[in-house]
């Protein structure tokens, strides 16, 4: 397509405020057309910005960015124009002017891209806030912000009533494209439901959101051989004792991260853990484990947490905790199960060939249902390894020749 050439001076004015208007919006259409955008849709784009380019009668070199912000907030509000259109086309028109005016199309550009973002950090301080209010755990808010966040970074625009076919899209690219697991993406359905129902109030786009079917796979754990190679592959006393409370506990990632001395209780042998959905649960403090905690705390000086960050003082960061585990896993040459909640798993499957009650392995888990904690009876081998197969009761199959 030939190149879009301006046919006035720029100083100059057109005849009409029509005229000038048509001629940039016919600009940008050109000019989203030339970076690969479907015609209809550059069309749509370049008349999202007919309203402003009117309004205005100025090149868009000159636009105010108080103007800009104004119609783009309107935009955002009414949804006329279209939020998302008139975002995309204004980034369509400052790219292709960008070579010619760089000064001014950079500086209209960071102020388009922070219109939307303090639109979008709005709506996340919102979704927190009324997950705050109804005493949602630390863990459960990032697990929800973070997958709101995704679809709106998609939406780009206000949410409405109307939204269920885009948020099934998002789902459905988060399984196809993304590869993300059926509980993943349930958890990422769950969040964007919340989020409709309780920050924006449109019911109307979440009433019949599907959810996909999971599979079942049970947990993979390791042999108390490898448990014992992978904690002693750590030289650091730290380190060591972060695994020994993920597998001598049964410990999640975040009740490791944000563990507090105060929960420790000496002299009862116990530790008390705040977890999942704010429950809190007591589990046994192990002799051996014991002895290595308070080895790794008379080093601290009077820390908030029982594993803080040299560098920052804060709590050890979830990923540096699943580094240390994935580091000892090199070392110890044990093939990787999964992630540091392997551990825990192993806790439970170690327990129940032990003959501890399933119900006692529920209560230092923090399951609510036994449903959940007897996933680890298909896991544990101490049954199976002494079942009998019937095979073995045929007589003489196993001794015939193999004579033709």
């Amino acid at each position: 397509m030939p190149e879009t050439k301006i046919s006035f001076m720029e100083t100059a004015w057109p005849s009409t405020a029509e005229e000038w208007a048509n001629f940039w919006v016919r600009y940008v259409g050109d000019s989203a057309c030339r970076i690969g955008i479907e015609k209809t849709k550059a069309d749509r784009l370049s008349e999202a910005l007919r309203p402003l380019i009117t309004e205005t009668r100025l090149h868009p070199r000159l636009f105010q960015i108080c103007s800009i912000r104004t119609f783009l907030d309107h935009a955002f509000e009414t949804g006329n124009p279209d939020f998302s259109d008139t975002f995309e086309g204004l980034l369509v028109l400052y790219n292709r002017l960008f070579s010619k005016y760089p000064k001014e199309s950079e500086e209209r550009r960071t102020a388009i891209y922070d219109i939307w973002k303090v639109k979008r950090n709005a709506l996340i301080k919102r979704l927190i806030e009324q997950l705050r209010l109804r005493n949602y755990s630390r863990s459960t808010i990032e697990n929800y912000t973070e997958p709101v966040r995704r679809f709106l970074e998609t939406l780009k625009r206000k949410p409405t009533n109307n939204d269920q076919s885009l948020i099934e899209k998002f789902l459905l690219d988060l399984k196809e494209n993304n590869k993300l697991a059926a509980r993943t993406i349930n958890l990422s359905a769950a969040a964007i439901t919340f989020f409709y129902l309780n920050v924006v109030e449109c019911p109307g786009a979440v009433n019949r959101l599907p959810r996909m079917k999971p599979g079942r796979t049970l947990p993979k754990v390791y042999s108390e051989d490898e448990v014992a190679r992978i904690i002693s592959a750590l030289p650091n006393l730290k380190h060591r004792c972060i695994l020994m409370l993920a597998y001598g506990c049964g410990l999640r990632l975040s009740e490791i991260a944000f563990l507090k001395p105060s929960n420790i209780e000496w002299g009862r042998r116990l530790i008390r853990i705040h977890g999942k959905g704010s429950k809190e649960r007591i589990v046994p403090l192990d002799e051996t484990l014991e002895s290595v905690l308070r080895q790794h705390l008379s080093a601290q000086k009077k820390p908030v947490f029982v594993f803080e960050s040299e560098q920052t003082g804060k709590a050890l960061s979830k990923r540096t905790i699943e580094k240390i585990y994935e580091n000892a896993l090199s070392s110890a040459g044990v093939n990787k199960q999964g992630g540091i909640h392997s551990l825990r798993h192993t806790y439970a499957t170690h327990l129940l060939e032990q003959g501890t009650d399933i119900r006692q392995i529920q209560a230092v888990l923090g399951h609510s249902s036994i449903k959940t904690t007897e996933i680890y009876t298909h896991v544990s081998t101490s049954q199976i390894s002494r079942m009998v197969s019937p095979l073995s009761r045929l007589k003489g199959i196993g001794t015939k020749s193999n004579k033709p």
